[in-house]
C-alpha cells in the first residue's frame, strides 16, 4: 500500500499536528516507513506509538492530547474521556489544580503500555448525556464532572462551590439539566447541600 501523506497530513492537522503509528499504518506508513520519517527529521517521535508532524504549530493542550492517542482502541476509537480536576480545568471553572491527569475509560478497558504522563483512570462506562466533544477529544460535561468530584468527594468544598456558581452563571449546567438527573438519596442530599452553599435556590432536586 503506498504512503498518502495528504491524508496524513489531515489526519494530524485535526489532531494538532500529532497521530499514532496505527493510524500512520492505516495510511501506508509500514515501521520501517515511520523509523525513516523520524532519522529524516519530518517526524517527532513523542512517546510509543505516537507521533507528531515536525513544524507544525505548537499545540494547547499537549498533554491532554498525547493521552487521548494513547487511550485509542485497536480500531483508533476513542476510549479515553478527561474528567475529575482535568474536566474542571479545561473549562475554567475552578482555580484548583488538582492533582496531575485524570481520565475515565471504560470497565473493560486495558492497555500493556503505561501512559505516557501520570493519569489517574477511572472506570465507568460513561453515557452520551455524560460526555462532550473539545477540539479533538473526549470530557465529561460540566455537570457530570462537578457531581464526580462531589460524590467521590475529590475536591474542597470551596472549589465545589466555585465551579457550581460558575457553571450557573455561564449557563453550562442549568435548572433542567439538574431536575432531569435521578439521583439516590445519599447523592441528593449531597446535590442539595451543593446547591445551597452555592446559592441555588430554584432547583427541586429528584430522587430515584
Amino acid at each position: 500500500m503506498p504512503t498518502d501523506f495528504n491524508h496524513l497530513f489531515l489526519l494530524a492537522s485535526g489532531q494538532q499536528g500529532y497521530f499514532t503509528a496505527s493510524q500512520a499504518v492505516r495510511l501506508g506508513y509500514t515501521q520501517q516507513n515511520q523509523d525513516r520519517h523520524v532519522k529524516a527529521g519530518n517526524w517527532n517521535r513523542i512517546s510509543r506509538g505516537i507521533f507528531r508532524l515536525v513544524h507544525f504549530p505548537p499545540a494547547k493542550h499537549p498533554d491532554l492530547l498525547i493521552c487521548h492517542l494513547w487511550a485509542l482502541d485497536k480500531d483508533d476509537e476513542p476510549t479515553g474521556v478527561f474528567s475529575y480536576e482535568t474536566a474542571l480545568q479545561y473549562y475554567e471553572l475552578s482555580d484548583w489544580t488538582g492533582h496531575g491527569l485524570h481520565m475515565t475509560v471504560p470497565r473493560g478497558f486495558r492497555r500493556h503500555s503505561k501512559p505516557p504522563f501520570q493519569v489517574s483512570l477511572h472506570k465507568e462506562n460513561l453515557v452520551s448525556g455524560e460526555i462532550q466533544k473539545r477540539d479533538c477529544f473526549w470530557l465529561t460535561t460540566p455537570l457530570k464532572t462537578i457531581l464526580d468530584l462531589l460524590f467521590h468527594e475529590s475536591a474542597e468544598e470551596r472549589f465545589l462551590k466555585q465551579a457550581t456558581k460558575q457553571a450557573w452563571a455561564r449557563g453550562l449546567i442549568s435548572k433542567r439539566h439538574l431536575e432531569t438527573t435521578q439521583f439516590t438519596p445519599w447523592q441528593a442530599d449531597k446535590v442539595s447541600w451543593l446547591l445551597e452553599i452555592s446559592e441555588i435556590t430554584e432547583v427541586t432536586v429528584a430522587q430515584q
